[in-house]
């Protein structure tokens, strides 16, 4: 590679604010902080910067907020090689929604369990170096609970968050100090509402995946109908930032 000329007391090629610069052509000879030409690079870290240098299908548009990267329909599609061609081969942490994601969608809570296939997908993964979490909207996370102990006893270890706020990013940050702060782009957020759980991880940055694998429908496709206005509407009628009305002995868990 050919050499820069820069600064020493400035950032190096190398360094993390100034992804991309070791793409420039040698020959054109620059220099951090100066103009060559019709190219300047700023001699401090500049967000603005930083995007430019990014690829065109890794940026997404205000209008591409609850456009997901990929969509999966199987289980199966939830594989290392599926992953690896939906250009998410290095992703580190993988993010679940529960209810529609990890979990038929049923008002009673009790009578929800991880379907066996999908549990083998999520083991793949851990075999893999994945780590594995799930963020829910839920206040109270007796159902999410309910889960990690369901899969911890199939060896499946799930780091978790509740009252994560969707279409937020609050619960997903939380999630990624949890995983020792995986970088963005190394993360993947899983989930069935684009209004929360794609708009979430789109905003954060991480690569994103809506599933219809359980075929969403009843009362919970009712609510995903309803779009922002609807999500507002249900965060007045049930608290916080909710997306499903909270748990209950008799009522099932929002997540």
């Amino acid at each position: 590679m050919g050499s820069y000329a820069y600064n020493s007391s400035a950032f190096g090629v190398n360094s993390p604010y100034y992804p991309g610069l070791s793409n420039f052509n040698p020959a054109s000879n620059l220099s951090l902080g100066s103009t060559t030409g019709t190219s300047t690079i700023p001699s401090t870290p500049n967000d603005s910067f930083i995007r430019s240098t990014s690829s065109a299908s890794s940026v997404k548009t205000p209008s591409d907020s609850k456009t997901p990267d990929f969509k999966m329909t199987q289980f199966s599609q939830l594989s290392m090689q599926n992953l690896q061609a939906n250009g998410c081969g290095n992703v580190k942490g993988v993010v679940f929604d529960v209810d529609d994601t990890l979990s038929k969608y049923k008002l009673s809570g009790s009578q929800r369990s991880i379907p066996r296939e999908l549990k083998a997908q999520l083991k793949e993964l851990q075999d893999n170096g994945v780590q594995l979490g799930i963020v829910s909207n839920n206040p109270d996370d007796k159902l999410v609970q309910q889960f990690k102990k369901e899969l911890a006893a199939d060896g499946i270890q799930m780091a978790s968050v509740s009252n994560a706020q969707k279409p937020g990013t609050k619960g997903l940050r939380e999630m990624q100090k949890q995983m020792g702060n995986i970088p963005d782009d190394q993360m993947l957020m899983i989930g069935d509402n684009p209004n929360t759980d794609i708009a979430s991880g789109n905003k954060a940055g991480f690569k994103t995946a809506q599933v219809d694998w359980f075929g969403n429908n009843g009362l919970h496709k009712d609510m995903m109908k309803w779009g922002d206005k609807g999500l507002s509407l249900k965060q007045s009628l049930f608290g916080g930032h909710s997306d499903q009305p909270v748990y209950s002995p008799a009522i099932a868990v929002g997540a």
